[in-house]
């Protein structure tokens, strides 16, 4: 029976394993079984297939994304984890780009003729390999920009902080010049 649907008419195996992460703590781990006997399911492929729909509904409405423990269950992450799943995600989804790009440009152009419908298929991924890479490139100026800026931020507070304590030095020897004058 698809994840979606309950043959009671109650709610469904993703329902019911939402409910076991929906307002929980960062860091809390729901185990295999407890998911097991929530959902009904008996074997790991059945549930990820509806841990994935939990993946999705879980970010829309609390933020958190989940982390599988291995051999235990599911971890709730927090921002932070939430990074690290994104990062995983773009490292995954950079790969894919560059299998893409190198299949579209290793493919044979002339062994296509006459097959437009493939050429027209093969012209999209042209395309979206160009788009992807552009925003790519895109990412990583704006990434180097805010690096720059972080560092120039970071020297400037150093140079605030010197000016800082070389005022406060000044106030000091005035303040005893005062005092003994």
């Amino acid at each position: 029976m698809p994840p979606f649907i309950s043959a009671d008419g109650g709610p469904s195996q993703v329902d019911r394993a939402l409910a076991c992460f929906t307002g929980q703590d960062s860091g809390v781990v729901v185990t295999y079984d407890t998911l097991f006997d929530v959902t009904g399911l008996s074997d790991r492929r059945r549930l990820s297939s509806v841990i994935v729909d939990v993946k999705a509904r879980l970010l829309t409405a609390d933020r958190h994304t989940l982390v599988a423990v291995p051999n235990v269950g599911y971890r709730v992450t927090d921002a932070l984890g939430n990074v690290g799943v994104a990062e995983d995600h773009r490292r995954r989804a950079t790969r894919s780009s560059r299998r893409v790009r190198r299949t579209v440009t290793a493919t044979d152009r002339h062994a296509l003729l006459g097959n437009d419908d493939a050429l027209r298929r093969l012209d999209q991924l042209e395309g979206w390999s160009a788009r992807v890479d552009q925003a790519m490139r895109r990412q990583g100026r704006r990434l180097a920009n805010l690096e720059r800026l972080r560092s120039d931020d970071a020297v400037r507070a150093a140079a605030d902080r010197e000016q800082v304590e070389a005022l406060r030095g000044d106030l000091e020897r005035l303040i005893d010049r005062l005092s003994h004058g």
